[in-house]
């Protein structure tokens, strides 16, 4: 359909966007929801913190902190959310100033709150800190990482979110904070304004400041060691009902952090209702009852006004909880106190803790010698023990002597051992290993020759590098005569009863290890087991291969400080999540080791003090990776390897004994893609599409990345005029080399394929490739017929020659070159249009193709210049409106999430729907009348399909309808004249020759039984079934990458 149609089609949607006002002065009237919205590190709680009483702002971090003394904790963030809601929907319907403190970026994130303001009428404003990510990452490191660059970049700047809440009609007001030094004023309602004066008697407020599990355990085991103090004894998932007194004040504030507090009163203030309202006491039971069950200390502050719902809750905890207590204590001794929490039999003793082996054998050994001399330099001191907190295999340079290794140190006392995620793969292996081999009758070396096979590992061992690490440590191995080169025989690596020793070692290995004041864990710990508590297998596999939850565009694991929920006398150290550095946050009080690059870290314990040692295979491949020049060679493949093992590329090899076998093709792994991990290893821009054969010899070379316009490259940066400029084609790649006395084309995934390569080919080879250089490498778009995408080719089938290199350097040819070699070659190049903008420059060029009815039928345009400083030329991406609209409506406005959301019943979508789908293009005409189109013609089509069904069986309907009123003059109940006229309709559908398919039939029936009501929800459901599989039929004709907005 054209766009022209399209547009005309267009029915108006009118919105009322915010007004949006710098942030200077800010008027809030009574009952105003405030939406506090930005990135994480952006200001927002020292915003609220500065202007709004605490009892209005309701903060998503202090509710997952109180109901898991973790305000970064992500696994409980749902129930975090919905007491948020709780407490918006009171304060609402109450009529009081509320201050959502979150990120709210997200417009459904922003609707969860906004509903109940809409209900009760209530104004709703929105301040938006929008800062650039570099200011956020600073303001991030300078409070200690808390966050990260990566999780920063993720939800910083995000274009689409900005447009989306610039333009969210539930806003009455939108005012922006761009500035780190901005002064704004608040100017509070009354009542709220009074609220500062009095809100300083809530403990909540007297301790709101974040805490530093780090420093708080410092100073509460040096008042443990103080044996005058008195002592109050409790267990780890205690309940504590305390009245409030200046003595209860302080021995809180000595032996707390504020969110193992419920303050009574002040849950009463932050709800807005009377003292008595059952709100209140549900919602303290509930944190209580999630505290219990994460085996966390929990203090009820109870006061005069709240005595008689803290005797109700502790009636309902009594009950329910094992633990249930009141302090008594004389008050001069609970000034004093120190808690002391009861944890058996656990000590601290020294440790040194290693992060994520993965192989390192000599820098495990270099770690094991720092143990040796220290207790050489200190003989009298306690031998420290290593905890080697998983993954000891895999990814490494010495895999299976490092399993050995790690072994022979827990057997001698010297170590504990953690099983991480690649340590249970290798363990799993290792049992179905010695299982086989059990049933057999075979000895253990002739077993190993005749009968291992990797395959045997596949269907549980999924992970290539645990299965070679399985393979290292059995693989047949020649032995010589001691002091001599000659072959004594051949063997396994490893003896029968090494590999059992090794195999019950890991089966005996624990997944966690507590201390009195530290836990040892590989990956999370979303709370410490209790005594005697049985862990299901998917909370083990939580601990040992970590929590995976949506984060912006990919599931991810989450790190061990967004998982963690202890008493902060804890610290947790982990590993698993291959962060840039040592992480050791203080809001979780957890450390984490996994540090990607050639270096293994470790945590001396007490001293909380990092050591590191190099593993020196590994700092060479690290230095590789990080210059920008590709080597050749062994090296080559050594690179390739090791990236493969870090899932950074995938490799895809030429199949046994055919004319690919030897030659390997590489691309990047999604989670390259995602981190553009480029940045930090630039040797990886040389790899997306790289051909390679057995040597490490390049086969074909990849062509340099071109860089998004006004995304990638700022406008600013591009103020002048380009030398060329060409369409941007919109095709399937096809990489061009001479290989085995041929020309051959492959994709940037694959030597040979049925619907690419052999098209493209094919086409290739009725071409004249005495024009091809067989030192260069050709980059082509193949456009077929069958596989059409978002530009209409008309049918076409074509090579179209975008560029070409020279294979051993990657060094781009001139343009003048590429287009006389596809000339003499028989094709095209990509189409110039540098006259169509020969007086712009490349901004000017990016505004016209972003002005909709500008650029047609087009991707967008390839721009080429010389850089001022390298003189390189570089060639710059600007994407066409037009193309990004219709991808936009392809990707985003999928048919099959359209039906789902289609109010079948109204034949209607609602606006949130709409606004849903539209998301940031909601001002794109075409994207509206898009969404509009298909709309309607889902209506349309509803209407034609139930007609059509009446008017095919009319005759038997009508007959039916005139039974029906004939039953009821004679006096028959409308039930059994319905029941009697459906009897009759099966007659005359039987009569007439029961030609009828049996879902016709039972929606006939459903259609007569409810002749009084008109149209049935059985008949809507039939026309749905009819348009969804008629949608399910053109999506498989025209396939996934091309663009259609209504079926033919």
């Amino acid at each position: 359909m054209s766009q022209e149609k399209i547009s005309s089609s267009r029915s108006e949607v009118k919105r009322q966007c915010p007004e949006i006002i710098p942030a200077k002065e800010i008027n809030v009237e009574p009952g105003t929801l405030i939406l506090l919205v930005g990135p994480p590190a952006s200001g927002k709680s020292t915003f609220a913190a500065e202007h709004f009483p605490v009892e209005c702002v309701v903060s998503s971090d202090y509710l997952r902190s109180e109901l898991t003394n973790n305000p970064g904790n992500h696994i409980l963030s749902d129930l975090a959310f919905a007491r948020a809601g709780q407490l918006v929907a009171s304060r609402m319907k109450q009529g009081r100033v509320t201050v959502v403190d979150a990120m709210n970026l997200r417009p459904n994130a922003r609707k969860a709150f906004i509903k109940f303001a809409a209900k009760n009428n209530r104004p709703v404003i929105g301040v938006h800190f929008d800062f650039d990510p570099a200011v956020l990452q600073a303001r991030d490191l300078a409070r200690g990482g808390k966050v990260g660059e990566k999780a920063i970049g993720r939800r910083a700047g995000k274009t689409a979110d900005i447009i989306m809440l610039q333009n969210d009609k539930n806003l009455d007001e939108l005012y922006v904070v761009d500035q780190p030094d901005q002064e704004v004023t608040v100017n509070l309602p009354k009542a709220e304004q009074a609220l500062f004066e009095t809100e300083k008697d809530f403990y909540f407020v007297a301790t709101k400041a974040e805490t530093d599990f780090f420093e708080y355990g410092r100073r509460y085991k040096e008042r443990l060691k103080d044996e005058s103090l008195p002592r109050l004894e409790v267990q780890s998932d205690s309940v504590n009902f305390i009245t409030d007194s200046p003595e209860a004040r302080t021995f809180l504030q000595n032996n707390t952090i504020p969110t193992q507090v419920i303050d009574l009163e002040f849950l009463v203030k932050r709800f807005a209702v009377p003292i008595d309202d059952p709100l209140v006491i549900k919602t303290a039971e509930r944190f209580l009852r999630h505290r219990y069950e994460l085996n966390l200390v929990t203090f009820v502050l109870v006061s005069d006004k709240t005595s008689e719902i803290a005797a109700q809750l502790k009636e309902i905890a009594g009950t329910n909880f094992e633990h249930t207590q009141s302090v008594d204590m004389d008050s001069e001794q609970l000034k004093k106190a120190v808690i002391s929490i009861d944890r058996g039999e656990l000590k601290d003793e020294p440790l040194l803790i290693l992060g994520d082996i993965h192989g390192s054998l000599q820098a495990m050994q270099k770690m094991r010698q720092e143990v040796i001399l220290e207790k050489k330099d200190f003989p009298d001191l306690v031998e420290r023990k290593m905890v080697l907190v998983g993954d000891v295999p895999d990814r490494g340079p010495f895999n299976a002597q490092s399993l050995l290794y790690a072994a022979n140190l827990v057997k001698r006392g010297k170590a504990e051992w953690i099983l991480g995620n690649h340590d249970e793969n290798v363990r799993i292996g290792l049992q179905i290993v010695w299982d086989k081999f059990s049933e057999s009758d075979k000895d253990w070396a002739t077993w190993i020759k005749e009968d291992f096979k990797e395959s045997m590992l596949r269907a549980e061992v999924r992970s290539r590098a645990t299965r070679q690490s399985i393979k290292e440590l059995i693989e047949i191995i020649d032995i010589y005569a001691k002091g001599t080169m000659k072959k004594q025989s051949r063997r396994p690596r490893i003896s029968k009863n090494a590999f059992k020793e090794l195999l019950d070692t890991m089966n005996a290995a624990p997944i966690y290890k507590e201390w009195r004041h530290l836990v040892a864990v590989h990956a999370s710990l979303p709370h410490i087991p209790k005594e005697d508590e049985e862990l299901d297998d998917k909370q083990k596999m939580i601990m040992t291969h970590g929590k995976k939850m949506w984060l912006g565009p990919s599931q991810e694991n989450l790190k061990l400080r967004t998982t963690t929920a202890t008493n902060p006398d804890i610290i947790v150290v982990g590993g698993h999540t291959h962060d840039r550095e040592v992480t050791i946050d203080y809001r979780s009080g957890t450390v984490g080791l996994d540090v990607t690059g050639p270096t293994l870290h470790a945590l001396k314990y007490p001293e909380m003090e990092v050591i590191k040692h190099d593993e020196p295979h590994l700092v060479e491949l690290f230095e590789m990776a990080k210059n920008p020049e590709l080597p050749s060679g062994e090296k080559l493949w050594q690179l390739v390897n090791f990236f493969e093992d870090q899932l950074m590329l995938k490799l895809n090899s030429g199949k046994r004994n055919s004319e690919y076998e030897g030659l390997t093709i590489i691309s990047y792994h999604e989670l390259t893609e995602v981190n553009s991990t480029w940045e930090k290893f630039p040797v990886l821009r040389n790899f997306r599409g790289l051909i390679i054969d057995r040597k490490g010899n390049i086969v074909a070379r990849p062509f340099k990345k071109t860089h998004k316009t006004g995304i990638e490259i700022s406008l600013d940066q591009l103020d002048f005029k380009p030398e060329k400029v060409f369409e941007k084609v919109n095709g399937s790649m096809g990489i061009c080399y001479f290989h085995g006395g041929q020309w051959r084309i492959a994709t940037k995934f694959s030597f040979h394929n049925p619907g690419y390569t052999v098209p493209a080919t094919e086409m290739l080879e009725q071409m004249n490739t005495n024009a091809l250089d067989k030192n260069n490498t050709y980059l082509f778009e193949i456009i077929l017929p069958e596989d059409p995408h978002v530009v209409d080719y008309e049918g076409r089938k074509e090579l179209v020659l975008l560029n070409s290199n020279i294979t051993a350097t990657g060094a781009d040819l001139p343009w003048q070159k590429v287009a006389d070699t596809a000339k003499a070659l028989g094709c095209r190049t990509a189409y110039d249009l540098t006259d169509q903008f020969e007086d712009l420059t490349i901004a000017e060029i990016y505004q016209k193709a972003q002005t909709e009815g500008e650029l047609h039928n087009l991707e967008g345009l390839m721009a080429i210049y010389h850089d001022h400083d390298t003189g390189e030329q570089v060639t710059v991406k600007v994407k066409a409106i037009e193309y990004d609209n219709k991808k936009f409506v392809r990707d985003r406005m999928k048919w099959d999430k359209l039906l789902d959301r289609f109010d079948w019943e109204k034949l209607e979508m609602s606006d949130d729907d709409k606004d849903l789908f539209m998301s940031y293009k909601r001002d794109s005409e075409f994207v509206v009348a898009a969404l509009e189109t298909r709309l309607e013609w889902i209506r349309d089509q509803v209407k034609s399909i139930i007609e059509n069904f009446i008017g095919q069986y009319k005759d038997i309907i009508k007959a039916s309808q005139l039974r029906y009123l004939t039953y009821i003059r004679n006096g028959e109940s409308q039930a059994d004249a319905i029941t009697k006229s459906v009897n009759d309709a099966l007659v005359m559908y039987r009569s007439a020759g029961g030609k009828m398919d049996k879902e016709d039939k039972g929606v006939l029936l459903s259609f007569i039984r409810s002749i009084r009501g008109g149209q049935n929800r059985m008949m809507i459901a039939y026309a749905k079934k009819k348009i969804t599989t008629r949608i399910q039929t053109e999506t498989a004709k025209r396939g996934q990458a091309s663009f259609w907005l209504l079926p033919e």
